[in-house]
């Protein structure tokens, strides 16, 4: 794996709105699952894009149409 630098002043708005933050919140408290609405908006897709220059971060083979997918358990 290629070692990236994070940017983490370049939040996509998706992930650091209120309603995200409400929803994060709830998630952490068991509340609520994760919400796909989230980690695969466009702006999330497009800043991944860009940090990865358009590889998978686990393979690092080149995606022309990558999908977001989850790190965490989705339960």
């Amino acid at each position: 794996m290629i070692k990236i630098n994070k940017n983490t002043d370049n939040i996509p708005i998706s992930l650091s709105n209120e309603s995200f933050k409400k929803h994060y919140i709830k998630f952490i408290e068991n509340k609520v699952k994760t919400s796909g609405r989230y980690y695969s908006a466009e702006d999330v897709k497009l800043n991944l894009k860009s940090t990865y220059k358009n590889k998978c971060a686990y393979c690092e083979s080149i995606e022309n149409k990558p999908d977001t997918e989850h790190y965490r358990p989705k339960s």
